[in-house]
């Protein structure tokens, strides 16, 4: 089951979480998934599909200007919908969280494990692996 975006992407209060500021381009949103960018020196670009090899590692957590973005690097974030309790959560084909591993094409990458329906544990892993249909 694919969850749903939110703009309410929170990191939790309660714990430990790694986060910092990066630049970005504008039209990348609150609780879009980002990797490192190809373009912007020391930015980040949106993860908007799972065709790219470059992983994700964050999560726009808020935009403080137009082009810099508060990056949840590790940790817990809630404002998720549709997510399986235990389950891993994987980067879907279109960028967003799941808990079904994506088939068909791209790259397979884990991205954390769900807390509850709404929370996710954010800890990507760094590593992909190619899909092939």
């Amino acid at each position: 089951m694919t969850a749903v975006r939110s703009t309410r992407i929170k990191a939790s209060t309660k714990a430990k979480t790694l986060q910092d500021i990066f630049p970005c381009d504008a039209s990348a949103a609150t609780g879009d998934f980002v990797r490192a960018s190809a373009t912007i020196a020391g930015g980040v670009d949106v993860a908007s599909n799972n065709a790219i090899k470059r992983p994700v590692i964050g999560l726009i957590l808020s935009k403080p200007t137009t082009t810099t973005a508060e990056i949840l690097l590790l940790g817990k974030a809630s404002g998720f919908s549709g997510l399986t309790q235990g389950d891993t959560v994987f980067l879907s084909s279109t960028g967003t969280a799941t808990t079904t591993a994506p088939g068909g094409s791209g790259y397979l990458q884990i991205l954390g494990a769900a807390t509850n329906t709404t929370e996710i544990i954010f800890s990507p892993q760094l590593r992909v692996v190619r899909r092939n249909p």
